[in-house]
């Protein structure tokens, strides 16, 4: 199986021609929010595996795409590390200067999860300040 991890449209294909049709479903919100509806997060497709075989194909998949490509998947985490840390600030303000330093740069938060980012997908210090020019 030819896997592209930053096609998810064809990821998905691939998974619903091996998987029975009511396997993938596109995810409900309650999936997606936690119980207090404080974070909320996204997905593409949510998977209800019925067996240990439809288990096994998931974990196939997945496999395959992170051999295809680990470094995307390890990219992936730490933006949406990063992006679920400024969510957090730009809802709880008194969050923010875990976010931001207090000389207005990156703060812990983001500067931990670049950590996890090649160096091409960190945010400039102009996209930063734009990011966080709402925050006042």
């Amino acid at each position: 199986m030819t896997l592209n991890p930053a096609d998810t449209a064809a990821f998905i294909d691939t998974l619903r021609a091996q998987l029975p049709v009511d396997v993938l479903r596109d995810p409900e919100q309650r999936y997606l929010e936690e119980p207090r509806g404080r974070y909320a997060g996204q997905g593409g497709v949510l998977a209800l595996p019925r067996s240990t075989e439809e288990v096994a194909i998931l974990i196939r998949a997945a496999h395959a795409a992170w051999q295809a490509a680990p470094d995307h998947l390890v990219d992936a985490y730490g933006i949406a590390r990063r992006n679920y840390y400024f969510r957090l600030a730009d809802r709880r303000p008194a969050s923010r200067k875990y976010a931001r330093s207090r000389t207005g740069g990156k703060g812990g938060w983001i500067r931990r999860a670049e950590e996890f980012i090649a160096p091409r997908y960190h945010m400039s210090e102009a996209d930063f300040a734009r990011r966080v020019a709402q925050w006042g």
